[in-house]
């Protein structure tokens, strides 16, 4: 299944420890959902700009921020206020 949906080989996925919540276009509005997650101790966290959700996991190890496209990663972060600064090259 994770094939069929393009994800990446050894997703955490597959190994129900990852999920997309679709929360709607917008940078702004995904980065609420962020400050949520990271609140709430997820580790992997990530924001899709150009689509409508973001990622969380589990993932081990210190937390990790990121901006996504159709599988890339396009940039990464180690803290929300990082994050959140260069969400703002890729806002449409």
């Amino acid at each position: 299944k994770n094939r069929e949906e393009k994800g990446a080989r050894n997703s955490l996925h597959q190994y129900a420890l990852a999920l997309d919540i679709y929360v709607g276009r917008g940078i702004n509005k995904q980065l609420e959902w962020v400050k949520a997650a990271a609140d709430s101790g997820f580790t992997g966290i990530g924001i899709y700009p150009a689509d409508d959700h973001i990622h969380i996991d589990m993932r081990q190890g210190q937390r990790v921020y990121f901006i996504g496209r159709r599988g890339e990663t396009l940039a990464t972060a180690g803290s929300y206020e990082e994050l959140a600064a260069k969400s703002k090259r890729y806002e449409r």
